[in-house]
């Protein structure tokens, strides 16, 4: 089942960062050991089902988080069956600057393996060992555009996705309304290239100001993006994007929505819900 990974409010006197991994689907809480002032951070959770193969348990997890040193980006993670961090890992590549390392958003997960977009490239971590260790990712021609618009995603059949949001311009309209809203992906393939799966416009979404995009969360099993317009939009507000289909659905109005410090979705299976509550 999955989890939520929350970071709980700290007041003057708090011992650190604390995290909370939650499950919605049955009510469960573990309340993580704090980690001493890590700065600016990301992180992730793994479930079971993100290992390969899988590991049926309603109540195992782990969390990595990953945060800078004066000199060096560093890695940890919690394991649910030990329930203690590992001990600080310091990552073999250069440092992660600060103001990247908290736009990081969205962590994808697949087969025990942690994801986030970096420099035309991939940070991926290891997390199915007793200490998180970074993966070597071919180098690709990824867009180095801002983290707002740019998000990893998985396919249903388990690939890692990249999505891309940008504006198409239409020199035949206004100047106004000329640009529209566009959407690329790429799919990494077996062969360790990122090849080009969709390109498309979304004519209904009029931009004049790249920055009001913010890609914000993609759901694997249901092909489903969320992101926000700000008021550089001729519709701004929260929506949710069927990538298969090109379908748009609108789930609230209003400019607030861009400056939206968190927004994540959750993919509940309804049936393995009723399963998981059934009586004996």
């Amino acid at each position: 089942m999955g989890r939520l990974l929350l970071e709980l409010r700290r007041d003057a006197h708090a011992d650190g960062l604390s995290l909370c991994v939650c499950n919605p689907m049955t009510g469960d809480m573990a309340l993580l050991p704090p980690i001493p002032n890590p700065g600016f951070y990301a992180c992730t959770v793994l479930c079971g089902d993100d290992l390969a193969p899988p590991r049926p348990s309603r109540t195992f997890f782990r969390v990595l988080i990953v945060y800078n040193r004066h000199r060096h980006t560093a890695l940890r993670s919690y394991s649910s069956d030990t329930e203690c961090w590992s001990r600080e890992v310091q990552r073999p590549g250069p440092k992660i600057k600060g103001n990247k390392l908290r736009k990081f958003g969205q962590g994808v997960v697949l087969r025990g393996v942690a994801y986030w977009p970096l420099l035309r490239t991939v940070l991926a971590v290891r997390l199915d060992t007793p200490e998180p260790t970074e993966a070597p990712m071919p180098a690709g021609n990824l867009s180095d555009q801002p983290q707002n618009l740019r998000l990893l995603g998985a396919t249903p059949d388990g690939k890692l996705t990249f999505i891309r949001a940008g504006v198409s311009r239409d020199g035949r309209l206004p100047k106004k309304s000329r640009d529209r809203l566009c959407v690329a992906i790429r799919v990494l393939e077996t062969s360790g290239t990122w090849e080009r799966k969709d390109v498309f416009v979304l004519p209904q979404l009029a931009l004049t100001y790249l920055p009001t995009i913010n890609v914000r969360w993609f759901g694997e099993k249901s092909g489903i993006l969320l992101f926000t317009l700000g008021d550089a939009s001729n519709n701004h507000g929260a929506f949710a994007l069927n990538v298969e289909t090109h379908e748009i659905e609108k789930l609230a109005s209003g400019v607030r929505c861009s400056s939206w410090e968190n927004l994540v979705g959750y993919e509940m299976d309804g049936a393995s819900y009723l399963v998981s509550i059934a009586c004996p």
